[in-house]
């Protein structure tokens, strides 16, 4: 039975971020949300976040192999219970959030002649709840793997990856809505109310 745990979890993460993969092609809608040209204001931020998504990937693969062999296994009942809870909201928000920008979310970063701001749902109190959603689900997934050398180095690559997208965004953002956008940062957070 233990043995079977220490490999279930993992399969359930990766089960969960193949979910994330194809519910991510399904809301992207338009020419522009699918493109993967970069525009000079991406500053290779989608490249990181895909390096980082890769590794995760196969970091969440390798744990099974480590698992079994009793390497930095997380022995804690509620670890990969809690890494399920917290895909599937990572998920879920994710999902509220592309809803929310429709035609506006990309899959690099770039603004049309039409970009608007959005500051409507989760919008309304942080600014990159996709982002918030991503780096959940990930980190949900490492601890659901049940593996400490998995949950530390996704930790130590999504984390980062975002950050640096997110200044890299914000300061597209500032270039295009000026005031507007300046007004948005002082009414809101970029991922965590009360926190950053």
């Amino acid at each position: 039975m233990e043995s079977i745990q220490k490999w279930i979890f993992s399969a359930v993460a990766l089960g969960f971020i193949f979910l994330f993969i194809i519910v991510e092609r399904k809301l992207r809608k338009g020419k522009d949300a699918i493109d993967m040209t970069t525009s000079q204001e991406d500053r290779s931020s989608t490249l990181f976040i895909g390096l980082a998504f890769g590794v995760s990937m196969l970091l969440i693969v390798a744990s099974v192999p480590m698992n079994l062999l009793g390497y930095m296994y997380l022995n804690f009942f509620w670890a990969g219970y809690v890494g399920i809870v917290g895909m599937a909201s990572g998920l879920a928000m994710r999902i509220a959030a592309a809803k929310t920008l429709g035609r506006f979310y990309t899959r690099t970063l770039k603004i049309t002649e039409s970009h608007e701001l959005v500051n409507v749902g989760l919008y309304r109190y942080i600014r990159h709840p996709g982002y918030l959603a991503d780096i959940l689900l990930f980190v949900s997934a490492a601890l659901a793997s049940k593996n400490m050398l998995c949950l530390i180095l996704i930790i130590a690559m999504i984390v980062p990856a975002y950050i640096y997208r997110i200044s890299v965004e914000e300061k597209m953002m500032a270039n295009k809505f000026s005031e507007a956008y300046t007004r948005y940062r002082k009414s809101t957070y970029r991922l965590i109310p009360g926190i950053y």
